[in-house]
């Protein structure tokens, strides 16, 4: 042997070695300790078994060292038993790799020989560790599509719980509440002990209309909870539309009152002809703007009324006829008024628009949705070819829907209904039982 340095340590001598030990490489020499370290598993630490039915339990190993191996892995030795050397991954100071165990309490042995302190030494490290048998776990689906939910109506919506064993037991099924559902859904805690559950999920009357989306929170005793998410469309009330309560065509009156009564409109005479304004029942403060209209100076026509409100107190609309008003070539202005919106501010729709060759002799007439957010506004259609015109509008976007429907007889109606693939749609009916017979279909916002 040839001694080619030599430096003084504290403890020791450093010396760097020509020699090779064992034919593996290892330089004698290093003025430290060789250990072994077991990183995982930790010594008294406890692993949870995620083996399916608690079997073939997997236990993640890392071993460190310090010193150059006199052998390319060292050896271990699960429970008594040796294992082979491919258990870890070859490296030069630190292997890893995976045990495969039954639950209950193991004991890993790290041992081998590492170079240091200018010696080969025999070196080990130990670690006693537990396997946990896993209680189990679950998971829940929904529909992948749209769920449909009528204002004022509940929804059963099917719910899949998955459980993986040993888990077999009951799961509460309820909407998550941090962040809130959206305002007005709601849905009834339910405990599932099958593989499916009906969960029954609400939209109250003052629910946005529209698309949206709620999370399903599942839970279980001594377990993680489990989510899933709903894609809700929240739909109008279907039914057929009615006509304005009182109808607001010659309604002048002093103070008229809804068919609930809950809201009251007064009525009074004004520079520029009559201003209707709306209030809560009890309540001295006006409701939105003060809406002036004129009776026509033919037709009489004008005054102020409500959307049959009896089933959707949430969603009262005002409604104020106008009769040839300012600043436009109508013959007559409607003006919807929503009496529960935060900032309440009128949408209008002309009727007998465009008035050729004088006033019209049709009266126009406006009807409400069950849920007072969509109307028609039914009139003479000046310009012809039809004599008459019904126009339909969204109270809720102030949008126009679908277009002009034209009909000849005073027979008309409309009712909305829920179509396939939960989307619902407006369908129009107008000259039944007569030549001009026709149908026409409106989708929903």
């Amino acid at each position: 042997m040839r001694r080619v340095g030599k430096r003084s340590c504290a403890r020791c001598e450093f010396f760097i070695v020509g020699a090779v030990v064992a034919g593996a490489g290892a330089v004698l020499g290093g003025c430290y300790s060789p250990y072994y370290k077991i990183n995982k598993p930790l010594n008294g630490s406890t692993i949870m078994c995620t083996g399916a039915g608690n079997m073939n339990c997997p236990v993640p190993v890392d071993i460190q060292w310090q010193g150059a191996q006199v052998k390319p892995q060292p050896d271990l030795t699960l429970d008594g038993t040796a294992l082979p050397s491919t258990t870890l991954s070859p490296g030069t100071t630190s292997s890893v790799g995976t045990l495969t165990v039954a639950p209950g309490g193991h004991t890993l042995l790290v041992e081998g020989d590492l170079t240091g302190n200018n010696t080969v030494q025999h070196v080990s490290a130990t670690s006693t560790f537990t396997v946990q048998p896993s209680p189990g776990t679950f998971a829940i689906t929904g529909p992948t599509g749209n769920v449909l939910v009528e204002r004022g109506q509940s929804a059963a919506v099917t719910i899949n719980v998955m459980r993986t064993p040993p888990f077999t037991g009951a799961v509460d099924l309820a909407l998550v509440t941090t962040p809130p559902p959206p305002a007005g859904i709601s849905a009834t805690l339910v405990n599932v002990t099958g593989p499916t559950g009906v969960l029954s999920i609400r939209a109250d009357a003052s629910a946005a209309p529209g698309p949206t989306t709620v999370k399903v929170k599942g839970s279980a005793t001594g377990l993680p909870y489990a989510t899933a998410t709903l894609n809700l469309v929240i739909g109008r009330q279907t039914g057929a539309f009615a006509e304005a309560n009182p109808t607001p065509y010659t309604n002048v009156a002093t103070s008229t009152t809804s068919s609930s009564s809950t809201f009251r409109v007064t009525v009074a005479m004004v520079a520029l002809g009559f201003e209707a304004s709306f209030f809560r029942v009890g309540s001295t403060t006006r409701i939105g703007p003060a809406i002036t209209f004129a009776k026509g100076p033919t037709s009489n026509l004008g005054g102020a009324g409500f959307c049959s409100d009896g089933s959707s107190l949430a969603l009262t609309r005002g409604v104020v006829l106008s009769g040839s008003p300012t600043g436009t070539s109508a013959q007559n202005v409607f003006s919807f008024l929503d009496l529960t919106a935060a900032t309440p501010h009128a949408i209008t729709q002309e009727a007998n628009f465009n008035v050729h060759g004088g006033p019209q002799t049709f009266q126009p007439r406006v009807f409400f949705s069950p849920d007072c957010t969509l109307a028609f506004v039914a009139s003479a259609n000046s310009l012809g070819p039809s004599s008459n015109i019904l126009y339909v509008r969204d109270l809720v976007s102030g949008l126009p829907l679908g277009h002009e429907i034209p009909f000849e007889t005073m027979t008309f109606g409309a009712i909305v209904s829920n179509s396939p693939l939960n989307k619902q749609q407006i369908v129009v009916e107008v000259d039944t039982g007569t030549p001009t017979a026709s149908t026409t279909t409106i989708d929903v916002p």
